[in-house]
């Protein structure tokens, strides 16, 4: 199992690097997490992020910075489901750009995309602001 895990991990690793190249980055920062690649080309400003078989590219130097959207369903009066985590950067001209990072109609459960996304959104407005 730990060997199957590790050589998809890889495997991702290497489709994101290729999607980076023929894109002319090169990538500083890379995160794999499930169905979710990220990376930031630290000299560029820009990052780079995947889930399944979308990618979207950021270019940072035109954000003010990144925050993470927790959308929620009320089931019943003590229940909440998470159905949506998006990761929005703000342009300068007052226009968001999103990406969805999990989705209740493409992924059943959540499982660690909020801690990923927090880590992303922080790892994202450091670059910014340097």
């Amino acid at each position: 199992m730990y060997i199957s895990k590790k050589k998809k991990t890889q495997q991702k690793t290497q489709i994101f690097k290729t999607i980076a190249q023929d894109n002319g980055l090169t990538i500083n920062k890379v995160d794999i997490f499930n169905h979710l690649s990220f990376g930031i080309d630290t000299n560029k400003k820009i990052a780079l992020l995947s889930n399944y078989s979308t990618h979207k590219i950021v270019d940072l130097k035109n954000c003010e910075g990144a925050a993470l959207d927790i959308k929620k369903k009320r089931i019943n009066k003590t229940t909440e489901q998470i159905t949506d985590v998006i990761l929005n950067f703000k342009i300068v001209n007052n226009d968001i750009v999103g990406f969805n990072i999990f989705n209740t109609d493409v992924n059943r459960l959540i499982n660690g995309e909020i801690e990923v996304g927090q880590k992303w959104t922080n790892t994202i407005n450091q670059c910014i602001k340097q």
